[in-house]
């Protein structure tokens, strides 16, 4: 009887251990310049760096987020903070997210942390001179 307790709570701690993580998984639609959550989970935390500049792109509390984002047209459910000398706002470090788009001839690196009990994950690319995805590294 012990034994069955045993393999009923590991069963029941493995389960629990299975629901609570996440992942960050992720990947690019070049052509229409969207990064994708895998699963369909929700974006709650990205970090953007291109050869000048970095960003971090928040879910704002209280929003619905979404499992795709348009990195020339980004939701208004997000906020974008930027840690270099690209400060917009009078009020605090964040920008405006009409003012965020891929700028051409970069090299850039966005990094999903937005489940933070899961290992990050990276992609990196070069955008070409009309500020287009050109290749995937």
């Amino acid at each position: 009887m012990a034994k069955l307790k045993c393999h009923i709570l590991y069963g029941v701690f493995t389960l629990l251990l299975c629901v609570s993580c996440g992942n960050n998984k992720m990947s690019i639609d070049a052509e229409n310049a969207m990064i994708i959550a895998s699963d369909g989970q929700v974006f709650k935390r990205l970090s953007v760096t291109d050869d000048s500049a970095s960003y971090e792109i928040m879910k704002k509390d209280g929003c619905k987020g979404g499992s795709t984002i348009n990195l020339n047209q980004i939701d208004e459910a997000y906020t974008i903070y930027c840690n270099f000398n690209i400060i917009r706002n009078d009020y605090d470090d964040s920008i405006a997210n009409k003012d965020f788009r891929l700028l051409p001839n970069r090299e850039y690196e966005i990094i999903n942390h937005s489940e933070p009990d899961a290992g990050e994950q990276a992609i990196s690319f070069l955008t070409d001179s009309c500020a287009n995805i050109k290749m995937i590294l």
